[in-house]
């Protein structure tokens, strides 16, 4: 049985959300329990100097601060209550909203971290998109896995592949939380910059008929991150695997300033972990 944490945002959780994270545990024949992620999101009304900051409204208006925590009382019980109309089991992480550092925290003790790629932890970073959120995949001790709308329909897996061991362990990863999928096919992806050969791939492909009925291999062309968005842009029914690495950046196979865009635009589940 796996641990997994299933972080929902308190600003935009759904049935179908909540469904699809069922799904995934199902698949990985594991249980979740839910952390509702605290969206309370200053709102600058002071203009100060950089470094300092600024004010918002919880700091200086006692009477919302009140108010926010009557409101997420209430979208505790809303959420145990959609669990309960849809059938689900499963448990409030800390029986209350939790910030981004206690879910680093817990995920260090968890097997899995399933994320809705719509939390928005960073209203305010400078690229329009979740920075905070390549801040989490980098701390993350456990794999994440990103979803986006819509309930879970697997009927391929695309491990991208570049020879390096964050990239063969994210495979290994994804293989061993979810055996239910051994029967999907298995398409291993490497985009060849210099070289054609495939690293060790006698050895990796291997690795895979051992586990996969059904696998296959496509070289791409090219810069990694154009080559991989644009391959994977159309598919609708598969889940991709990466392998990250530390603090430093995203993934050995983006550059951190692409790493972003290329989650952004990514319409299917997106696998992530690291050594």
């Amino acid at each position: 049985m796996q641990k997994i944490i299933a972080a929902v945002s308190l600003a935009s959780f759904t049935d179908k959300k909540l469904l699809s994270f069922f799904d995934c545990a199902e698949l990985s024949n594991g249980k979740f329990v839910l952390a509702l992620i605290d969206n309370d999101i200053p709102v600058p009304i002071v203009a100060t100097f950089e470094g300092v900051g600024y004010f918002n409204y919880s700091k200086i208006d006692p009477q919302y601060y009140r108010e926010r925590e009557k409101t997420n009382s209430h979208i505790v019980e809303t959420v145990l209550d959609a669990c309960d109309r849809i059938g689900l089991r499963t448990s409030i992480l800390l029986n209350r909203p939790i910030s981004i550092d206690e879910l680093i925290l817990e995920a260090k003790f968890s097997d899995l971290l399933i994320l809705d790629h719509a939390i928005p932890f960073d209203a305010y970073s400078s690229n329009g998109y979740a920075f905070d959120l390549q801040n989490l995949l980098q701390a993350a001790t456990c794999p994440v896995l990103i979803l986006r709308d819509g309930a879970i329909d697997v009927e391929e897996l695309i491990f991208a592949y570049n020879g390096t061991a964050s990239a063969t362990y994210a495979i290994k990863q994804f293989t061993q939380l979810f055996p239910s999928l051994s029967e999907k096919p298995v398409l291993l992806l490497y985009v060849a910059e210099d070289s054609q050969s495939i690293p060790q791939q006698e050895k990796i492909m291997n690795y895979l008929q051992f586990h996969y009925s059904s696998v296959g291999v496509r070289i791409l062309k090219g810069n990694p991150a154009v080559e991989i968005t644009n391959f994977l842009k159309n598919r609708k029914t598969s889940v991709v695997t990466f392998g990250a690495y530390g603090r430093n950046a995203f993934s050995l196979f983006f550059h951190p300033s692409e790493a972003d865009n290329t989650l952004k635009n990514l319409k299917i589940p997106v696998f992530i972990t690291h050594v």
